[in-house]
């Protein structure tokens, strides 16, 4: 427009004589107005210069690096004096003229485009699109308005995060809103956006069961559940607070709390999670304590074996599952238990564990970890134990394994679940039988008999070695003292038995390197006389596999001469190994 007024007034013969000043900056300008008291020039670049009188320029911030297009002033009106700028990409810019002649920035209106998720819930980062977002000097501020288009409290600044500029939702009541940036006093327009009700976290820990679910305090609880292992485990009153927790020790799913000191009463036990959410709640009930310890009088049998039930008579016995029975060693130390025994009458009923053969003590335990007196008491050893097995086969070939309780006949040797025939007592420590042929890998092995099963121990059949193959011989003929090279695989790095034989015998052995393992070089030994095909063994000394192959020896070069014929000797010495004589003929 400015180029096209010009070209115009050029033409119709208006004044000519224009003067070129200088507007201090480079860019394209693309348009000028004048307010009645400045010019006001804008172009690329978002430039926008302002001037009292067409001579001085002054640059002025607009906010924005779009190319600015357009500009008009209103000269009268309500928004007299008001100023309104356009330019690339939909930008529009608002201001008034007086404050440009007094240096005031221009800001850019910002818009927002779109968000990188149009709901999510309060906490949550969101990326937003849009321009002119920031001001130069203030960050934007995200404005929530409700249905009623009414702006609520809560603001969300923007910030930058990896080249993205992004906001935090707020914490609103779960619905849709409308969005607007407000950066330097400029309003945006409004994009929909809706905060999405929080999200509840699931506790990662779940309690199955309580066992048992009543007794007084000191008493063994055994929990179970998943996700409980290393978990914070706590129990809480009837009002909901807090009255003790623990870390139990886990095997498994399952593991042992004990009771804190607490009033009797109704209380709830949950696990908190590795996430930090507790768990579901299962009720106890804390009783009562007896009014006195437990007392021990007799045991009945006096001796028994592993797995026999016993029963201990005595009195002050929980009425609940609540009673432990320990059980020390000869020595006094603990050796195992029976937890969460029920009374019958004055008697706890238990089964005994599975221990060493020996003399013991039985004591009970109730409220508080209170001990009764101890009483003896005796695990049997089994009349004929089952066997046991301290050394396991070979995995081919004739083989023993060792063992106890073997019997001189009926012993069943199984592997991987297979009975190997034809096993036979070798004394009274070992049996004998031939490995049946297996693939590579580890199976299981166990020895039974009329006393029962052993353990289970394993062979390993490893995977075969390598065969020696020989796949040429270079050269494959010549003369005794020729050097050899077989070419191949399966050879071993450091000993190889090569064994060398003709029709009339063998010519040598030789122990052979192949740091390869693909290459043996040797020489045939000149110490014997032969000719005709050359039989080669190579044995790997390692694994003992083999291979073969064939060597022509031919006859050797002979040369006839005279004593004095110095140059046919000199053909002999070239011809002949000096060392071998019995490669050359002299006549």
């Amino acid at each position: 427009m400015l180029a096209t007024n010009l070209a115009v007034g050029l033409a119709s013969g208006a004044d000519t004589n224009f003067t070129v000043q200088t507007s201090g900056s480079t860019a394209n300008l693309n348009a000028v107005a004048y307010t009645g008291t400045c010019f006001i020039a804008v172009g690329d670049g978002g430039i926008i210069l302002t001037s009292p009188d067409g001579v001085t320029w002054t640059s002025r911030a607009s906010g924005t690096t779009q190319n600015l297009l357009g500009i008009s002033v209103a000269t009268s009106g309500t928004l007299s004096g008001s100023l309104m700028i356009v330019g690339a990409n939909g930008t529009v810019i608002t201001g008034t003229a007086s404050s440009l002649v007094g240096g005031t920035t221009v800001t850019a209106t910002p818009v927002l485009s779109s968000f990188s998720s149009t709901h999510a819930a309060p906490g949550t980062s969101v990326t937003v699109t849009g321009t002119n977002l920031f001001s130069n000097t203030n960050l934007g501020t995200l404005v929530f308005y409700n249905s009623a288009g009414t702006a609520v409290s809560n603001y969300s600044n923007l910030f930058s995060s990896g080249g993205n500029t992004i906001f935090t939702v707020p914490t609103l009541t779960a619905g849709t809103y409308s969005v607007a940036d407000y950066s330097a006093s400029v309003l945006s327009n409004k994009i929909s956006f809706t905060i999405d009700a929080p999200v509840t976290p699931v506790s990662t820990a779940t309690l199955n069961s309580l066992s048992p679910t009543s007794g007084p305090a000191g008493t063994a609880v055994s929990i179970s559940g998943t996700g409980i292992s290393g978990s914070r485990v706590a129990i809480y009153n009837s009002s909901g607070a807090e009255a003790g927790s623990f870390i139990p020790y886990m095997y498994g799913s399952t593991g042992t709390i004990y009771i804190p000191s607490l009033s009797p009463g109704p209380y709830t036990i949950s696990a908190t999670g590795n996430n930090g959410t507790p768990s579901n709640a299962l009720s106890f009930t804390v009783t009562a304590p007896p009014s006195a310890p437990p007392s021990l009088s007799s045991v009945s049998p006096t001796h028994a074996l592993a797995g026999a039930t016993v029963t201990v008579y005595g009195s002050n016995f929980l009425n609940s599952a609540s009673n432990n029975l320990y059980i020390y060693s000869s020595s006094g130390a603990f050796a195992g238990s029976a937890n969460n025994l029920a009374p019958s009458g004055g008697t706890l009923s238990f089964t005994v564990p599975t221990m060493n053969p020996g003399s013991y003590t039985l004591a009970v335990t109730t409220a508080g970890g209170t001990l009764s007196g101890k009483i003896p008491f005796t695990i049997d050893a089994p009349a004929n134990p089952a066997p046991v097995i301290t050394q396991g086969p070979g995995y081919s070939g004739r083989t023993t394994i060792t063992a106890t309780g073997i019997t001189p006949t009926g012993n069943v040797v199984t592997i991987n679940g297979t009975a190997v025939p034809n096993v036979q007592a070798y004394g009274t420590g070992q049996v004998i039988f031939d490995m049946p042929t297996l693939a590579p890998g580890t199976y299981p092995v166990t020895l039974s008999n009329s006393n029962g099963t052993s353990n289970q121990v394993t062979v390993t059949v490893p995977v075969p070695p390598p065969a020696v193959v020989i796949d040429s011989v270079s050269p494959s003929s010549g003369p005794l003292g020729t050097t050899v090279t077989l070419s191949g695989s399966g050879f071993d790095a450091t000993s190889n038995r090569v064994t060398l034989d003709v029709g009339s015998g063998s010519i040598g052995s030789l122990t052979v390197a192949s740091p390869d393992g693909k290459t043996l070089t040797f020489t045939i030994p000149t110490r014997y006389t032969a000719s005709g095909e050359l039989d080669i063994t190579v044995e790997n000394n390692t694994n003992g596999t083999q291979g073969f192959a064939t060597f022509t020896i031919t006859a050797a070069t002979s040369y006839v001469g005279t004593s004095n014929d110095a140059a046919g000797w000199e053909a002999v010495r070239q011809l002949c190994d000096i060392t071998h004589w019995s490669l050359c003929t002299v006549y």
